[in-house]
């Protein structure tokens, strides 16, 4: 795998998402002493498997932000690979570093839900979960917006698809 500076070369552009983790994708990265290991599998998820049919354990999705996808600590020591280990439950963590709910909303409905979960369970971070959800983009990176219509979310037709540069960048903003 390659270093990866703030996750950059684990992400890729996405034309609805804004971003992913790509699929297949390996990078390394120092928090203090510890070394950080980031992997995906084929479905773009940072778990170790594609989660084959969870039999009779109960199913549990969640989504989330970088607290959720476990940024600056390896797999094993994130919140969801506990809550696997200590319950008879199957955890499947679909945490993006940089997702609002808007992103949440269509991961779970695009990516989420074709795993048949149980439960949904949907974190937020009061640290930045308000700035993530306003504006045209969080992570310094372009992403879809919502507006409420009959109470009831919808994408702005105007965001989708999502550009590869927020306009007046010359730099791409996620690989």
């Amino acid at each position: 795998g390659v270093d990866c500076e703030q996750h950059d070369s684990f992400l890729r552009h996405d034309p609805v998402f804004g971003w992913e983790i790509g699929p297949n994708r390996t990078c390394r990265t120092s928090v203090g002493n510890e070394r950080v290991v980031y992997r995906s599998n084929e479905a773009g998820l940072r778990e170790p498997s594609d989660h084959p049919s969870s039999g009779d354990r109960p199913r549990v999705v969640v989504l989330g932000d970088s607290q959720t996808m476990g940024s600056n600590v390896n797999a094993s020591d994130r919140f969801s690979d506990v809550l696997e280990r200590r319950t008879d439950w199957e955890v499947i963590n679909f945490g993006v570093s940089g997702y609002g709910t808007q992103q949440e909303l269509l991961t779970l409905r695009r990516k989420a839900l074709v795993y048949d979960p149980d439960v949904v369970v949907t974190t937020l971070y009061l640290g930045n979960d308000g700035r993530d959800n306003t504006g045209p983009g969080s992570a310094s990176r372009p992403k879809p917006q919502f507006r409420i219509e009959d109470g009831r979310p919808h994408l702005k037709a105007d965001s989708i698809p999502v550009p590869r540069r927020r306009p007046g960048s010359n730099s791409i903003t996620a690989r």
